[in-house]
């Protein structure tokens, strides 16, 4: 890049970087950053080694060479929250990175303006996505982001070669390695973002050499004609394509292959052992039970299946409460064949989730405003091309050359119609993984927000790259203008959602405060804790709460029976946490305040324990604590 160009491109860089800066600061003073679920949450913990006392290099979730390198990290210098700032330095480096790709300057001044106009509509265009999820930090979505900014990377070249795909391959990867299902279940926009470029730089290509025949000698010409009609010409074309469009579309796949599988064999040796390979046949069944196939069945009207199997209703009880943590029988053989009794009685229909997508997620009934954003996009963007298609045909009325008039039509309507097929494209990839959703009954937001952002980025290419991958001009400012004004009613509805979520939040982790501090007021003891008692529980981002008390867990959830949860027993020399309940005095059950323990009885009841329940304390007015003693 050249002097001039550089001069060019300041506008678009200061408008990125202030954009950037001034969103997640605005963020930062308005509400702080909270961990969205509990899985962010306990990833926070095994890493910083607020759960077992030690930085751990697994974090269950995150594939090993990731969470190894933030576990050492941790070990290294445990008091830097890494984890924290590894995730808003991924979403606030994608954010920075989409605004300065979009808003690059091709080197004429004038163009520098909108430039800077497209970078702040970048980062507008994110807080109009996931304003709410920026807040609200979950890991699924900041990998939804880094392969945003990978198609943003791609779809904002002038080529494409080894040197300018290695940006993207590297941001999809870490994706991969933050969330590997995430990554896999969106590649579909990355991927078709590097086509369409591939598509538009061919076309340039072939473009180029059909103004350069034109400009040939008559003579020339004639001899290209024959050389045509050898088959040179049509060889000629066949080495173009190639050269612009297969070879970068198979050394990108190739490239991330590779990538995937090496990070994916290192996951497996280090997750080998005979613990860490049963404890993920118990995650994966687990996973399969709670989230695809409902949860395990009632025990009445499936007796048969339970009594077969030798599962007591008790055990039942347990799966439904999350609770299983407090039953050594409870296994991943078990949690295996419950789900598979569970996804068999499952029912499943391609016609319901088809009506539930044509019904209620394209007119955006309790999904606003990303159904909203989305359709307004399409719309805007086909009919500025079918417009574009018309100023171009109004344009060629005053062109006296048939030959040039007609030339110009046919490949402006190629064009248009190209673009209007990649439009289809994207939104039949997002129905499709919508529809996967819905008929497994899975349509949680951190997935369907992520289609929205990768379909939205795809639009948006349309809407206002050209073929040479630059901001449109003054021209097509109408264009900028409704999108700026979508994006901004977007951002303000999703803002409003954050304001009374965020309310919610610091008033039930008030509550979740006064449990860690008592337990860490009572280290002596041992406190197990309901789980659905503290379902809603979350932390800040950069919370000094994380290490504050290492001498409670939760009686299951998803890091319970594995060996990250037997060492942090082992602390307290606990073995079996049912038995340890029962047969000591330091070890307690903690509960919202009036629950029903009934469950409770009832499990000892069933391995022969005649139990008291005897409340010792309270954790304020939210939490009872629970002294079981046999009877």
């Amino acid at each position: 890049m050249d002097r001039a160009e550089g001069k060019g491109n300041r506008p678009a860089v200061i408008a990125a970087l202030c954009g950037t800066g001034a969103l997640f600061l605005v963020l930062s003073l308005r509400f702080g950053f909270y961990y969205d679920l509990n899985d962010d949450w306990m990833m926070g913990h095994l890493l910083s080694g607020a759960y077992t006392g030690e930085g751990e290099l697994r974090n269950i979730q995150s594939l090993f060479p990731l969470s190894a390198v933030l576990g050492g990290l941790y070990r290294l210098a445990p008091a830097i929250p890494w984890y924290p700032l590894f995730l808003m330095a991924c979403q606030a480096g994608a954010v920075l990175l989409s605004a300065l790709c979009t808003g690059r300057y091709e080197g004429r001044k004038r163009v520098a303006a909108a430039g800077a106009a497209a970078s702040l509509l970048t980062v507008l265009f994110f807080a109009a996505e996931l304003l709410y999820h920026l807040v609200f930090v979950q890991y699924s979505v900041t990998c939804g982001m880094l392969l945003a900014a990978a198609a943003i990377w791609i779809l904002t070249r002038t080529q494409l070669t080894p040197k300018t795909c290695a940006v993207p391959a590297l941001l999809i990867l870490l994706g991969f390695l933050l969330r590997s299902e995430m990554a896999v279940f969106l590649l579909a926009f990355p991927a078709l973002a590097f086509l369409y470029r591939c598509v538009q730089l061919w076309r340039r290509e072939r473009q180029a050499e059909e103004k350069e025949e034109e400009g040939a000698k008559e003579a020339d010409r004639a001899e290209r004609r024959r050389e045509e009609a050898q088959g040179n010409g049509r060889r000629k074309r066949k080495s173009s394509f190639s050269r612009a469009v297969l070879f970068p579309c198979v050394c990108m796949a190739l490239v991330l292959a590779a990538g995937m599988g090496l990070f994916e064999g290192i996951d497996k040796a280090a997750y080998s052992s005979p613990a860490w390979t049963e404890f993920r046949r118990f995650f994966d069944a687990r996973t399969e039970l709670y989230d695809f196939a409902g949860g395990a069945p009632d025990y009445a009207g499936n007796e048969a299946f339970y009594d077969s199997e030798g599962i007591t209703k008790e055990e039942v009880s347990l799966y439904q409460n999350y609770n299983f943590a407090l039953d050594e029988r409870i296994d991943a053989s078990m949690t295996e064949r419950i789900a598979a009794y569970a996804d068999g009685a499952k029912t499943r229909s391609l016609s319901l989730a088809l009506w539930v997508y044509l019904h209620q997620v394209l007119v955006g009934k309790g999904d606003a405003p990303w159904p909203m954003v989305s359709m307004i996009l399409y719309g805007v963007a086909v009919i500025g091309l079918l417009f574009s298609d018309f100023r171009t045909s109004l344009s060629l009325l005053t062109e006296k050359d048939e030959t040039k008039r007609r030339a110009v039509r046919k490949s402006a309507r190629r064009e248009t119609f190209l673009k209007l097929l990649f439009l289809l494209l994207v939104f039949a990839a997002r129905s499709a993984l919508y529809l996967y959703l819905l008929y497994n009954n899975r349509p949680v937001v951190r997935l369907t927000h992520c289609l929205y952002l990768l379909e939205g980025i795809l639009v948006l290419a349309v809407l206002f790259g050209d073929a040479e991958g630059e901001t449109k001009k003054a021209e097509d400012g109408a264009g900028y203008v409704l999108v700026l004004l979508v994006f901004a009613l977007a951002a303000f509805l999703q803002a409003r959602s954050a304001v009374t979520e965020y309310a919610r939040r610091e008033e039930i982790n008030t509550a979740y405060t006064a449990l860690t501090d008592y337990a860490a007021d009572h280290p002596e003891n041992f406190y197990l804790c309901d789980v659905y008692s503290a379902v809603d529980f979350t932390e800040k981002l950069f919370s000094p709460e994380q290490k504050k008390a290492l001498n409670w867990d939760v009686a299951g959830g998803w890091a319970a029976k594995s060996p990250l949860s037997a060492k942090k027993l082992s602390l307290y020399d606990i073995d079996d946490p049912g038995e340890a309940l029962v047969e000591r005095s330091d070890v307690y059950f903690v509960t919202k305040t009036g629950s029903d323990t009934a469950w409770l009885s009832d499990f000892y009841a069933s391995e022969g324990l005649d139990i008291t329940i005897t409340q010792t304390d309270t954790i304020g007015e939210d939490f009872a604590v629970l002294s079981v003693t046999q009877s």
